[in-house]
């Protein structure tokens, strides 16, 4: 099956192609079709001969045509091509019939429809917000899905940036310092040393990681005024003067990167799919 993905709607065509790749082995291709023609011309998209369902998503405004391998992934039963693109891809090659290509138009968003895309995200987080914020949130964010899903996570991680009770040892500071200053070397110096020597685990380092770059996120929103989120969330004025200092150290957007990389690694060693050692050594260049 070939599936034809396009329009001006980014975020839309996301959320679709998310949904195409359940219960799917994925792989990823640019413009440059020197690789996944290699893939197509043999008949299949990958090495292994399962049956497993199959896709390949191509990121394409001015794809090219093969008819050998196009026709030859409508014959496969288990592969599938998504082309992502702007404008429609007009694929002249394929004698099947017009069941054998879908396509899907994706236009921005009506405000109908931008309000239920809010409350679906709030229920994939498995969060609720009130009502009267979440309207501020939506009239912010002038129909563009990757602004409300950022504006939400931002609302979320408002919440959650209290550190758990512990006496936390003095070594775990020059780590949070290396991170939220970038400086690399720092930061992988003393990772090693908690690693190593210290005998951390992913799940500690990792939270005291999501709780500097939650502050750091909460500083940057709320324009570097400390007595508010020292006071809302009962942090130490020296522990935010400190955050304070390397608040330009990074954008929102790369915040908001480093927690959904955090999440990832986490999701995936609960889940068996890494180990905790994998894990730490991806710690090391997140």
């Amino acid at each position: 099956m070939i599936y034809n993905y396009y329009g001006s709607n980014k975020f839309k065509i996301n959320v679709e192609t998310g949904k195409l790749k359940k219960d799917k082995t994925v792989r990823y291709f640019s413009s440059d079709y020197s690789d996944y023609y290699t893939f197509l011309l043999s008949n299949s998209l990958f090495e292994d001969d399962d049956s497993s369902e199959k896709l390949a998503v191509i990121y394409s405004d001015d794809f090219v045509e093969d008819e050998l391998s196009l026709n030859n992934i409508v014959k496969s039963r288990n592969s599938h091509i998504l082309i992502v693109s702007e404008k429609k891809i007009n694929i002249k090659s394929i004698k099947k019939s017009k069941s054998d290509i879908i396509y899907m138009k994706c236009e921005p968003y009506t405000k109908e429809e931008f309000s239920s895309l809010a409350n679906s995200i709030l229920r994939i987080k498995k969060k609720d917000i009130k009502q009267s914020d979440l309207k501020k949130i939506i009239d912010e964010c002038d129909l563009d899905g990757f602004k409300l899903y950022n504006s939400i996570v931002l609302y979320i991680a408002s919440e959650n940036t209290v550190l758990p009770s512990y006496k936390h040892p003095t070594y775990i500071w020059n780590f949070i310092n290396g991170f939220t200053s970038r400086n690399k070397n720092l930061y992988k110096t003393e990772l090693k040393t908690l690693i190593e020597k210290n005998g951390e685990d992913f799940f500690y380092i990792s939270t005291m990681l999501v709780w500097a770059i939650r502050l750091l996120i909460l500083l940057k929103s709320n324009h570097g005024n400390t007595s508010i989120i020292s006071k809302s969330f009962g942090v130490s004025p020296y522990a935010l003067s400190n955050l304070q200092r390397n608040i330009n150290s990074y954008s929102l957007d790369e915040l908001i990167l480093f927690l959904n990389k955090i999440n990832t690694i986490e999701y995936k060693i609960k889940t068996g799919v890494i180990r905790e050692e994998t894990a730490l050594c991806l710690l090391k260049i997140l």
